[in-house]
């Protein structure tokens, strides 16, 4: 018979996807690692297919977005954004957000975290 694993065995899908995060901001040049890792919780799972960091300098965090039409969406979202990456991450790591035009970020969310 299978021994069947204990509940304390078991580790929440959200708990390996944050490790994975980090791990990948490891290699990522100029990103925060907490913004990495907690950045579907700060801007939700729709934007997280369509935008993405890519650096921060400064307290000033360059997030590539898909298009222009959600360039246009996520800039009345910048004011929520701080707040929600204040609470995430900390107060005053990010003091500004810019969003550009990125083709690495696809619809499917993806980019490579070497820049």
């Amino acid at each position: 018979m299978k021994r069947r694993n204990s509940k304390s065995d078991v580790t929440p899908l959200s708990a390996e996807v944050t490790s994975m995060m980090r791990n990948l901001a490891r290699d990522a040049r100029g990103v925060h690692p907490e913004i990495w890792a907690r950045w579907i919780e700060i801007v939700g799972p729709e934007t997280y297919k369509r935008a993405f960091p890519r650096s921060l300098k400064g307290g000033t965090l360059l997030v590539g977005v898909v298009s222009s039409a959600w360039v246009q969406e996520l800039s009345f979202l910048i004011p929520r954004l701080l707040d929600r990456i204040a609470d995430e991450v900390g107060p005053d790591v990010v003091k500004e957000i810019k969003l550009v035009l990125d083709p690495a970020v696809g619809s499917n969310g993806r980019v490579d975290p070497r820049g």
